[in-house]
């Protein structure tokens, strides 16, 4: 294996410890424009990430380089850094888990498919959002696709890889309300072909430009409010960074000191699966520590936080296998989230509803949200509750509250689970109160 002269260079320049992680991506995407394509590209990017142990010291060092001289550099720059740190390094290498989970989640006929016959599926697409009801002009159909493998390696001999694929087909279309433009958009995630039914996804955003129309505002207030779906995945990314153990022992997260307290309502139970069959699959963090399904909290009781071997050294624990490579350290990540579904569907979830909002589309999340205490305030889209009924389309509000106050205040989720880009899965949920800001 080429990767045995990185470790051999290691040796010679006296790392007592070597360890090497590469990632590779294979990208491919393409955008149409009324049936002409107006974007095309392929890629391939890889990263290698090297970490080694010199008198007790440890140092890290990124590449671009998959060769010898970038080899070569890495290791002599761990090198270098080992020799300027004054602390000795707690933790060392991890020489590799006694067990590992491995499926197959890769779809080879997924890389197999011509790239003519997405480009055709996505003409489809397009060809049929134009037939939708309302659909003024098509803005844009895109279609992105990732195929990507790591491989893990270190000095004691443990040698690990994963691989995945998947794809993202959508649409953006635009419609006219009066004097007003509309536009909305869907898409579709996962990574077999056959699954996609452009007819279906056309479908979903024709419905949806129609309800949209004759949208306005709504008197400000406190209104109970439903989540969608797709919606609800931002706010637990957002919750999921609280529980960062390296966050806690800073004191930087709002959930230090909670473990084993209720924090959310008893309706919330949130796992980490990165076990299970989906196309974030993943067997081992960036250690080489196996990973582990686990429940993070449990009917709204704080469980565990998110560790890597260094956190949970500090706090005497064992690792929780999140460790995840960034800033030329090892952080803290999380892989799949679910959020466990309730009973029953969306229509149930809003006949508990006299008079609330439905939310189904938000923004500026990302920049309006205080990841220190968890008050946020983002605008928003969605629909108007009465009566038990999801009613008449709203447009121009702001939704704002804070994150854990939001979880807390669950009154009841529904079945309807779906699985996003943003590695959680999770249903529709029913929050008793949450601020309106409209006319």
């Amino acid at each position: 294996m080429k990767y045995d002269r990185f470790f051999e260079y290691a040796k010679e320049a006296g790392l007592e410890e070597a360890q090497l992680y590469v990632s590779r991506s294979e990208t491919f995407e393409f955008a149409l424009f009324h049936k002409e394509l107006d974007s095309y590209s392929v890629s391939t990017s890889i990263s290698l990430w090297a970490s080694g142990v010199k008198d007790g010291h440890i140092a890290f060092s990124t590449s671009e380089k998959d060769d010898e001289e970038g080899y070569r550099e890495m290791v002599d720059a761990i090198v270098r850094s080992t020799a300027l740190l004054e602390k000795p390094d707690e933790v060392g290498l991890f020489e590799g888990s006694d067990h590992y989970v491995s499926k197959k989640v890769r779809n080879p006929a997924l890389a197999k498919t011509a790239p003519e016959e997405k480009i055709a599926l996505a003409k489809k697409l397009e060809e049929l959002l134009f037939q939708e009801e309302g659909v003024a002009d098509v803005a844009e159909v895109f279609y992105s696709e990732s195929d990507d493998t790591v491989l893990f390696m270190n000095s004691h001999g443990l040698r690990l890889r994963s691989a995945g694929n998947s794809f993202i087909i959508g649409g953006y279309v635009t419609g006219k309300d009066g004097e007003k433009t509309i536009d909305t958009g869907d898409s579709f995630f996962g990574n077999d072909l056959r699954a996609f039914d452009p007819a279906d996804l056309a479908r979903k955003v024709g419905d949806d430009l129609r309800k949209r129309m004759g949208a306005s505002s709504m008197k400000s207030g406190v209104y109970p409010t439903i989540i969608q779906n797709k919606v609800l995945p931002s706010f637990i990314r957002a919750f999921i960074g609280a529980l960062s153990a390296e966050s806690v022992q800073k004191k930087t997260s709002p959930l230090a000191g909670k473990l084993g307290e209720r924090i959310l309502s008893s309706k919330v139970t949130i796992e980490e699966r990165p076990l299970d069959k989906t196309v974030f699959f993943s067997g081992f963090d960036d250690e080489g520590v196996a990973k582990e399904n686990r429940k993070l909290i449990e009917k709204g009781t704080l469980l565990t936080y998110l560790h890597n071997r260094e956190t949970a050294k500090k706090d005497g624990v064992t690792t929780t296998g999140n460790a995840g490579y960034g800033g030329g350290s090892i952080g803290i990540g999380a892989g799949l989230i679910r959020l466990r579904k309730g009973k029953g569907t969306l229509e149930d979830l809003a006949s508990k509803v006299s008079h609330g909002v439905y939310i189904t589309s938000i923004a500026g999340l990302g920049t309006g949200l205080n990841p220190y205490n968890g008050d946020f305030s983002c605008q928003a889209q969605g629909f108007e509750i009465v009566d038990g009924k999801i009613g008449r389309p709203l447009t121009l509000i702001t939704l704002s509250g804070n994150l854990f106050k939001m979880l807390k205040d669950c009154a009841a989720l529904d079945a309807n689970m779906v699985l996003t880009t943003r590695k959680v899965e999770c249903p529709d949920i029913l929050i008793k109160g949450m601020s309106i800001a409209g006319e």
